[in-house]
């Protein structure tokens, strides 16, 4: 009886071995983005938010940039199809972009004025 419960625990520990190994082995170090990934990402992006304020085309503040490992994503909204093609323009001059996706979208209601 003894021997039949140290075997199937033999066998429980093996096979919980193999789930944990299964399952570490999915997230490897590559999809991670360590500290000092982190960092680098968020100078980049405020590097990018000073380059679109240094332009004088950019004068809307509904844009929003995320970086993930030097890749910038602009998002937002803007009043001129100008404008979308400066932002994204200033934001592959900063140094150490790799690509820019752009998913600004251009404005087409006309401003509201009160009355």
């Amino acid at each position: 009886m003894k021997r039949r419960f140290l075997q199937t625990m033999g066998w429980t520990a093996a096979a919980t071995a193999a789930i944990i190994a299964v399952c570490a082995g999915c997230s490897t170090i590559d999809n991670l983005r360590g500290d000092n990934q982190y960092g680098a990402d968020k100078h980049m992006a405020d590097q990018v938010r000073d380059a679109l304020k240094k332009d004088p085309l950019y004068k809307f503040p509904d844009v929003t940039v995320n970086v993930y490992r030097d890749q910038v994503q602009l998002a937002g909204t803007v009043n001129l199809q100008a404008q979308r093609q400066a932002a994204k323009k200033d934001a592959m001059a900063v140094p150490g972009v790799l690509s820019v996706q752009d998913n600004l979208m251009v404005n087409t209601n006309p401003p509201v004025t009160p009355e």
